[in-house]
């Protein structure tokens, strides 16, 4: 594959002169062809020069996803800036931290989460930061200026840092990472390689920009002619309402939100049926949980990637012609030409766990930090969470391990099963999946406690927030009476597994 040495205002001209007329991106009833965002990018990153942007400055891009965002974007990589993506769901105390330890001087801001209760967000993160008031400017003015003079871009190099994106922090502390456009075009342009024999005319990026992985969807589309499609808010019946509009083909968002679309009350009317394909990222889905999708997206092709932002982010992902068969068992082919040179022999550690198989094929199988060490035993929550969610009637499944006294630590499970089971059931729930387990896994595999949940905590981009799910896991093992081994579960509990799969929804 022939990599691309091109400034994102580079690529975007390219792709202007190539498609000028076509449509490029739209939110809402606007629309911009590919002539017109260049021009409407060209006009404000004028206006910054004018504000003072120089290049290597860096400016925070804080505001919900819109063609405003899209051209806020360009316009501070066209004059040389960094453009440093804030999370439109953080606080103010952490918007103006994180754009301090950026070192930021200027914020561009749109529509956030804190803005909704306090109008001011914007500036008073710009005081934690200490960047002046006069450099707070909203993307809705910057994107409406218009300007007849020529714009000659700033002199940057590819592979200069233009982008800033700081980690979701649902496993740690949000970490900035520094990206260029020479990784995120290039991954871009890979990807397309994997997808393009099955990609629609349209995507809809139900992710938040401001995430490596909804940015680089936007290239991967932008970078072969397409159109993408965005909205403010990508709550559920958001969501569907677009799918149902028929203005999209294919999708790009997180395992979670296309679970979430499935328990809608409209979605076979809205959604089911009308998708060609579905990218999804953001963590990888047990092979049971990827197959019911495809079942239920109805005729949609589920294909899964794996990434991290510190890859720009893709590393696999799965092409619209594999089997269905091998989607659901592997993230997909390893992107030609992927190279992450983080040590001496040209690796990136990822602290995951995975094989290849057919050759460029990515299967993972969990992570190294989440291995569970009970009893002398290694344990991988990955092999338990696929065995739950392989029960029908069980959406989703959590394993993680937890200190223990005798043991090292104990294992400890979460489900959540296609209908809301009553608080006072749950015990027997629990009881059956032991059972169940007991059937498919090692005893010294099984969990010492099995909770349900009625839905997971989640991450603004849509993650699980393993943060969050933890700590309410650790306020409810107290609760138990005594820790037990998992074994007699099951044995001392009264049901009918008749009663127990209609209280969790199996189909069974």
């Amino acid at each position: 594959m022939e990599r691309k040495e091109l400034s994102f205002y580079e690529f975007l001209k390219e792709q202007s002169a190539a498609y000028g007329g076509r449509p490029a991106a739209a939110c809402g009833d606007e629309e911009l062809s590919y002539g017109e965002l260049l021009a409407r990018v060209e006009s404000a990153a004028a206006e910054l020069l004018q504000r003072g942007l120089k290049k290597g400055d860096r400016a925070v891009i804080w505001g919900f996803n819109s063609l405003e965002w899209l051209i806020a974007f360009y316009a501070v990589t066209a004059v040389g800036g960094v453009a440093v993506l804030m999370n439109y769901g953080i606080s103010i105390a952490d918007a103006g931290a994180l754009a301090g330890n950026a070192g930021a001087s200027m914020i561009l801001y749109g529509g956030c989460r804190a803005g909704i209760s306090q109008p001011d967000a914007p500036y008073a993160a710009a005081d934690i930061a200490g960047i002046p008031r006069d450099r707070v400017i909203a993307i809705s003015s910057l994107a409406q200026c218009r300007t007849e003079k020529s714009f000659s871009a700033a002199p940057v190099k590819a592979r200069d840092t233009q982008v800033i994106i700081f980690t979701t922090g649902t496993t740690s502390k949000p970490k900035a990472v520094c990206l260029s456009s020479y990784s995120i075009i290039n991954d871009a342009v890979g990807a397309y390689e994997i997808l393009k024999s099955g990609l629609g005319n349209t995507v809809f990026i139900a992710l938040p920009l401001f995430h490596s992985y909804g940015l680089l969807v936007c290239h991967v589309f932008l970078s072969c002619g397409k159109r993408v499609y965005l909205t403010p808010y990508l709550k559920p019946d958001t969501v569907a309402r677009v799918i149902g509009s028929g203005e999209v083909d294919d999708m790009a968002s997180v395992g979670a939100v296309y679970a979430m679309l499935t328990r809608l009350p409209h979605f076979e009317e809205k959604v089911k049926g009308r998708l060609n394909l579905c990218i999804v990222g953001g963590g990888f889905t047990t092979p049971a949980e990827m197959m019911r999708l495809e079942r239920e997206f109805g005729g949609a092709r589920i294909l899964c990637g794996y990434g991290q932002t510190e890859c720009s982010p893709v590393i696999s992902v799965a092409a619209p012609d594999d089997t269905l068969e091998t989607r659901a068992v592997s993230v997909g082919h390893i992107l030609p030409g992927t190279v992450s040179p983080f040590d001496d022999e040209g690796f990136l550690h990822t602290g995951d766990v995975g094989r290849l198989i057919d050759g460029d094929m990515l299967q993972l199988t969990g992570r190294l930090k989440d291995i569970i060490i009970r009893c002398g035993e290694n344990i991988s929550p990955a092999e338990i969470e696929q065995a739950l969610t392989e029960t029908d009637g069980v959406r989703s499944a959590k394993v993680m391990g937890f200190p223990h006294s005798i043991w090292g630590e104990s294992v400890e499970a979460c489900i959540v099963t296609e209908k809301p089971v009553p608080l006072d059931e749950h015990e027997k729930v629990a009881a059956f999946m032991i059972s169940e387990l007991k059937k498919k896994l090692s005893s010294y595999k099984i969990p010492s406690h099995i909770f349900v949940y009625e839905s997971f905590p989640l991450s603004e981009n849509g993650k699980l927030d393993i943060h969050a799910l933890r700590e309410d896991l650790a306020g409810r093992l107290p609760a138990v009476s005594a820790v037990s081994d998992g074994y007699d579960l099951g044995k001392t509990m009264l049901y009918s597994t008749e009663e127990i799969r209609r209280l969790i929804g199996s189909s069974e």
